[in-house]
């Protein structure tokens, strides 16, 4: 709902055997959202405006990577409005990965289910071949077998 949080949650995992190396995580929030606040578990965060950049680095062979990015929708977007937010995560020598997730703004006064925050999860991406396995990042965890 307008004025309502958004949270949208990137878990980025190295499904290989080799460690993956100058990760990079991009995310430029739709202009229908305000950054509240970008958290992860390893790495440094960049903001610029509505760009956030998350230098992971090297990512080990196993290892998961959490982001989670807090937003507030603006309190001018109207009921109905489809948002996508679009997040990108590259590292030198494999193919930059894309994945996409839309939230619908509700109409004020409905329940929310769960409370508090909603949680907008980015769906599944696979980030090139790392030895025979490769990156994968996802609201959920699971691994896909390399092609």
């Amino acid at each position: 709902m307008p004025g309502g949080l958004v949270r949208y949650t990137l878990i980025l995992q190295n499904v290989g055997g080799e460690v993956a190396r100058d990760v990079v995580i991009q995310d430029v929030l739709p202009p229908e959202l305000e950054l509240v606040e970008v958290v992860a578990t390893q790495g440094t965060v960049v903001i610029s405006g509505s760009a956030i950049e998350v230098q992971v680095g090297a990512v080990e062979p196993g290892q998961m990577v959490r982001v989670t990015i807090v937003a507030r929708v603006r309190s001018d977007v109207p009921p109905g409005t489809e948002i996508e937010n679009v997040a990108q995560v590259g590292y030198p020598g494999g193919p930059p990965t894309t994945t996409r997730t839309t939230v619908v703004v509700t109409v004020p006064g409905l329940p929310e289910t769960g409370g508090g925050l909603s949680p907008a999860l980015l769906l599944l991406g696979l980030l090139g071949l790392i030895g025979g396995g490769g990156l994968l990042w996802s609201a959920r965890r699971i691994v896909l077998p390399s092609p």
